[in-house]
């Protein structure tokens, strides 16, 4: 199983119920950061897991959209607008508070968001 979020609790309960919702088998697993944090990892089997990332960059961004605030962030070197999910720095992600690290494919320049 690989980790596929870490989020709030209630946050974990949102998209375990939409990832059962498009049949893609799924736990949680609590624990507790270095600094106190109490956070809830979401695990999927690998299979499943770029289907399960599709279906929270979707959550993500609704609830960005919700908020106002934009889903992906701006390449704040060149100001472009497709950047691309940086997965293989997703260690980072668990070891600070980073939200989402993206990588611009037009610069090469490194975003992350809280």
């Amino acid at each position: 199983m690989n980790v596929v979020a870490t989020v709030s609790e209630d946050e974990a309960r949102e998209i375990v119920d939409l990832l059962r919702q498009v049949q893609i088998p799924s736990q949680t697993e609590a624990t507790t950061e270095e600094t106190g944090l109490e956070v809830t990892g979401v695990l999927v089997d690998e299979a499943h897991f770029d289907q399960a990332c599709d279906v929270i960059e979707q959550w993500a961004a609704a609830r960005a959209a919700a908020s106002g605030r934009p889903a992906k962030p701006r390449c704040p070197a060149c100001g472009e607008e497709g950047l691309e999910r940086a997965d293989e720095v997703d260690c980072l992600k668990t070891i600070t508070k980073i939200a989402a690290i993206y990588h611009c494919p037009n610069c090469g320049h490194v975003v992350a968001t809280a």
